[in-house]
């Protein structure tokens, strides 16, 4: 009887430790590098008055608004296991090929300072699956900078 205890409080733990490491691993921030391939300025207007935030959802903003847009693709998931990686860098070719690249914008004079090929410093988290929220964008050139 002591026993059936144990193995059920050990099989218990063992699965609290598994849903902890699954919980951890999709709030964690990550850190990883992205390369500029573009700049945009972009201005809103009445018959345009909203953009596609990357994943499918417009944003309104007010006739007028301005954005000074740096567009970037992720280099490298180097802290997921192998399988998600991979995915996740096809994910981000698909994005650039259907011109869906992830973007940036900040103040003009981060986007004047910022060259295309530069390496940004990106915090990210992954939710499982292709889901990954770009929390943090820097220049490590100019980190001072928004």
């Amino acid at each position: 009887m002591a026993g059936a205890v144990l193995l059920v409080l050990g099989a218990g733990f063992c699965a609290i430790q598994a849903g902890r490491h699954y919980l951890y691993s999709r709030i964690t921030l990550r850190e990883t590098t992205a390369t500029v391939i573009g700049k945009q300025y972009v201005r809103f207007d009445e018959p345009n008055p909203s953009y596609d935030d990357g994943s499918g959802d417009p944003i309104t903003v007010k006739p007028g608004d301005e954005q000074w847009r740096v567009y970037y693709q992720i280099d490298s998931f180097d802290s997921l296991d192998n399988s998600v990686r991979a995915r996740l860098l096809r994910d981000e070719e698909q994005r650039k090929a259907s011109n869906r690249s992830r973007f940036r914008f900040k103040s003009r004079e981060w986007y004047e300072k910022i060259e295309i090929g530069d390496k940004l410093r990106v915090l990210y988290q992954w939710h499982g699956g292709n889901s990954v929220d770009i929390i943090y964008v820097e220049n490590p050139k100019y980190p001072n900078l928004q």
